[in-house]
């Protein structure tokens, strides 16, 4: 059964939750298409751990110095998948829940205090003035004399700071710098994968994608230096170079499969699927694909899976992906079927990007 709506923009599905805009005002659905949230918000970000960030009065911006969306202005709180406001729109300022706890600032006399609370909105440890860094599986990162380590959520400096740099731990490990080369760390501060490749990228479904060679570039429309004309290739957990650096192009691995210059290649780095026009990652088991000016769906196999007939199509999400055909706006599902329609044009609003890492 189709469910036709009368909204003016949606975002994709995010922990079973959409946001959807009407009249320029934001509010949520669930899968059914069932209205959750009223469209009362004037913005809202995701759903994360079950909580999604909300604000009256403030508007999206582009940060300048990281090129990322941020709400400026207004009052911003937390609403759980109910809808109702656990805590309350008090806030000048809020970064999402990462590992149970969400970042506030709260400024005053020109000055800024930095403190993280609970879902419950309580306080939760620590305190001071300034920025700290997300939470990741127990661990943020915090610098000492330009040097990077990890705190644990009492403040205490777990993996000494002596890194140039370093990533959130993902999957238990975390990306570091040391001497200008990459490698990766455990978290009690143990060398897994040595440090000697120009870059490398957090670890998807145990897979990591490394590189070596190539330059370092700075690129003015970006505002950062990115690497070129690298070889990349894919290590294990254990530190082992499973995929030898070797593409030109590649993606990291969702659903077992990696995109890379070729095709789709398995864990072993076999490819099981040639290379398919404007093809991006898997999500729950079929990936976009270009045909002409449109797209379509290719299933595991490299089968058509849903016909190249949409003019927009993004990847799927808690069974439903967003599409559009000449001027009508929805959700499909893994049938192709439209479920969840909308006609209206849809305003400008943030989505996320796609695109392969190289």
């Amino acid at each position: 059964m189709k469910i036709v709506l009368n909204y003016d923009s949606a975002n994709d599905f995010c922990e079973g939750m959409a946001s959807v805009c009407r009249d320029g005002k934001w509010g949520f659905i669930d899968t059914s298409g069932k209205e959750v949230v009223p469209c009362k918000y004037d913005c809202v970000d995701d759903f994360h751990e079950g909580m999604a960030l909300v604000n009256y009065g403030g508007r999206w911006e582009r940060s300048e110095v990281h090129n990322e969306p941020y709400i400026f202005g207004g009052k911003t709180g937390f609403i759980d998948k109910t809808g109702r406001e656990v805590i309350p729109c008090q806030y000048e300022c809020a970064e999402i829940f990462h590992d149970g706890l969400a970042q506030i600032e709260e400024r005053g006399d020109g000055k800024s205090v930095f403190f993280f609370i609970d879902k419950s909105g309580r306080r939760a440890g620590l305190s001071g003035d300034q920025c700290y860094y997300p939470f990741s599986e127990g661990l943020a990162k915090t610098y000492s004399d330009g040097k990077c380590g990890f705190m644990d959520k009492t403040g205490s400096v777990v993996i000494p700071c002596i890194y140039d740099d370093a990533g959130d731990f993902h999957e238990g490990l975390a990306r570091v710098k040391l001497n200008n080369k990459w490698g990766f760390i455990d978290n009690v501060g143990r060398e897994v994968v040595s440090c000697k490749y120009e870059e490398v990228f957090d670890f998807h479904e145990g897979m990591a994608l490394v590189c070596t060679g190539g330059e370092w570039f700075y690129v003015q429309d970006d505002d950062e230096y990115e690497l070129f004309d690298c070889k990349i290739g894919y290590v294990d957990k254990s530190g082992r170079e499973v995929i030898p650096c070797q593409y030109d192009s590649a993606d990291n691995f969702h659903d077992g499969l990696a995109n890379v210059y070729s095709g789709f290649i398995d864990k072993a780095g076999r490819v099981v699927i040639q290379h398919v026009r404007d093809a991006i990652i898997f999500r729950e088991g079929l990936a976009r694909f270009g045909s002409g000016m449109k797209s379509g769906y290719i299933d595991k196999t490299g089968q058509v899976a849903i016909p190249a007939i949409f003019d927009e199509a993004y990847g799927f999400h808690d069974g439903l992906a967003r599409v559009r055909e000449k001027r009508t706006y929805g959700f499909i599902d893994k049938t192709g079927q439209m479920v969840i329609e909308y006609h209206t044009m849809p305003a400008q609003c943030y989505v996320p990007d796609e695109d392969l890492p190289f």
